[in-house]
């Protein structure tokens, strides 16, 4: 089921990122962090101390609930089923690192990244 998360089309997904309303909350600030992480990855924890939240549960939480608003948004049914377990999956990839008992990485998805490089979107540091 995973694999429809990475086929949504650039096009669709730049449409959703400029009509829904979630883009335009302040719940967006996660997105443009993760968006700015080398290689478009960090850990929850990580993304907890770039928009101050007070740790990876609250990432957590509040990412999740953001994909969840997009992700419904978007208005496929497939969509919603495939990452209604896990939300973040709308936006990235996980990989589990129990080996190095650290929390596993959220990559943002290849569609995801060309969708917001394509709203104008750049890394801080990179022009």
């Amino acid at each position: 089921m995973d694999d429809i998360l990475a086929t949504i089309p650039v096009e669709r997904l730049v449409h959703l990122f400029r009509t829904s309303p979630a883009m335009h909350s302040e719940s967006v600030k996660i997105l443009k962090a993760h968006f700015n992480c080398p290689g478009y990855a960090a850990t929850a924890g990580e993304l907890a101390q770039l928009v101050g939240y007070k740790g990876h549960q609250a990432t957590n939480l509040h990412y999740g609930i953001f994909a969840s608003k997009l992700a419904m948004d978007l208005g496929d049914p497939l969509v919603v089923e495939a990452c209604s377990d896990f939300w973040i999956l709308f936006l990235a990839t996980y990989q589990e690192r129990k080996a190095q008992r650290l929390h596993g990485l959220f990559t943002l998805r290849k569609n995801t990244v060309l969708a917001l490089q394509e709203l104008g979107w750049e890394q801080a540091g990179k022009k």
